[in-house]
């Protein structure tokens, strides 16, 4: 799912990276900071360094990964 959105944002032309829309850089580690004190269901435990990860590529755009 994650990458079809975004080949979907990237083929109509729509926003790639959060900071397009008003996320700016310095907001990622308050992101990951909330994310690891409100846990909520998740399939895979919840990890600083691959949440910073994933954060750092959302705001600037990179293709999600998976593993």
């Amino acid at each position: 799912a994650p990458r079809g959105l975004y080949a979907l944002l990237k083929a109509v032309g729509g926003p790639m990276a959060l900071k397009h829309i008003g996320m700016p850089e310095a907001g990622g580690e308050r992101v990951v900071e909330l994310a690891l004190t409100n846990p909520y269901y998740n399939p895979a435990p919840l990890e600083a360094g691959r949440l910073r990860v994933l954060v750092h590529n959302a705001i600037h755009g990179h293709p999600p990964m998976m593993d």
